[in-house]
């Protein structure tokens, strides 16, 4: 699993400008980069601030700056509500970037959110069924008999997925909050 910051670098054309991630470690800032919390209406407000100081381009980090003092006013948020670091621009990168990432995020699980459901639907269907199939029945796929042991209780099977599930549900929500939030920087 990717970390935001390899993440947000892919989604970047041409990635994070050569040097910045040791400028955001010296600014104290690299930690809410690589851990951002995504919730369903965006990410946490560190870590799309230190993302803005990520994304920024050179000059723009030159103007609110330079080196370590421009990541910070760039990821500092009383500056960017008074337009004093940065600009929109850089806060649509910021927020582009993120709902790539969460994006990258659920296409790199294993399982859709379809199939998460379809695997509780038919995990539902079979409680009755032995464990020897999973408790999963003949209404169980190959995918989902693959993803939890013969042994396995049911009841943690269906916890698995349901946990599953809302995660993918949570990253779905962030993107696309992520995409709006984009859309009224500019």
């Amino acid at each position: 699993m990717r970390s935001l910051l390899e993440l947000v670098d892919s989604a970047l054309p041409g990635g994070v400008p050569p040097g910045r991630v040791k400028l955001l470690q010296q600014a104290g800032l690299l930690d809410a980069c690589r851990s951002g919390v995504a919730t369903p209406s965006g990410f946490v407000d560190a870590c799309s601030l230190a993302i803005r100081a990520l994304v920024a381009t050179d000059a723009e980090l030159e103007a609110a700056g330079g080196g370590v003092a421009g990541c910070k006013a760039l990821a500092n948020p009383a500056g960017v509500r008074a337009g004093l670091s940065g600009g929109a621009d850089v806060t649509a990168r910021a927020q582009t970037a993120l709902g790539a990432a969460c994006r990258a995020s659920l296409d790199q699980k294993p399982t859709t959110a379809a199939e998460d459901t379809a695997a509780l639907r038919a995990l539902s269907e079979g409680s009755g069924s032995s464990a020897s199939s999973g408790g999963l029945g003949a209404t169980g796929t190959a995918l989902t008999t693959a993803c939890f042991s013969a042994d396995m209780p049911m009841s943690r099977q269906r916890l698995a997925l349901e946990y599953r599930l809302a995660k993918k549900q949570v990253l779905s929500r962030c993107a696309s909050s992520c995409d709006a939030n984009a859309a009224m920087a500019v």
